[in-house]
């Protein structure tokens, strides 16, 4: 029959709870927006928000996806609102496709829209299909008229602006054209 000695048994369980209380955890996100702002601290962070000089940035700020609200807060005066209709709505679609918009546009601006090479005629208009303009903080618009390669909008206004684009139209600008749901996919999945 073995013999335990307490005195090495309980002197191996305080040596290792000694060194497990010496680690100290490690912070990887935390985040408070009590003072109206994204703001993060730890391994992992916020980056910085979407602008058209920053074009790889978070899905953050007023009108995106997460944005700092004071409509309804847990202890402080603000609350991240996560809401999907953000950016004017494209995470609603099924996907879109990526085209630029002519150079033959104004330099200062249109409210139609080209795309060389492309025929718009057996898509549009459709109100199941939005127009939105990446360059132009994500204006979605609504076609009224196609025509080949050229797109017209009623009213020339776009149909959500909430991210505060200049509601027009520059060459070269990054443009999505959405996918019909329930005719070129399905959202999720």
């Amino acid at each position: 029959m073995r013999h335990i000695n307490l005195k090495q048994y309980f002197g191996c369980i305080f040596v290792s709870l000694a060194v497990v209380s010496s680690l100290s955890a490690e912070t990887f996100f935390k985040s408070n927006f009590d003072d109206g702002v994204i703001n993060s601290e730890g391994k992992w962070t916020w980056e910085a928000a979407y602008s058209p000089s920053n074009v790889f940035g978070m899905m953050a700020g007023k009108g995106d996806v997460y944005e700092v609200s004071s409509s309804i807060s847990l202890n402080g005066g603000y609350s991240l609102r996560l809401d999907f209709s953000g950016r004017n709505g494209l995470c609603n679609s099924c996907g879109f496709d990526t085209y630029n918009a002519s150079s033959s546009l104004p330099g200062t601006g249109s409210t139609s829209l080209i795309i060389d090479g492309a025929n718009f005629s057996s898509i549009f208009p459709s109100s199941l299909r939005k127009v939105f303009n990446k360059d132009d903080r994500w204006a979605a618009w609504s076609v009224s008229e196609a025509s080949g390669s050229q797109l017209s909008f009623g009213g020339g206004e776009p149909v959500s602006n909430a991210m505060g684009g200049s509601k027009l139209f520059k060459p070269g600008d990054e443009i999505k054209i959405t996918k019909a749901c329930g005719l070129d996919g399905v959202v999720g999945g």
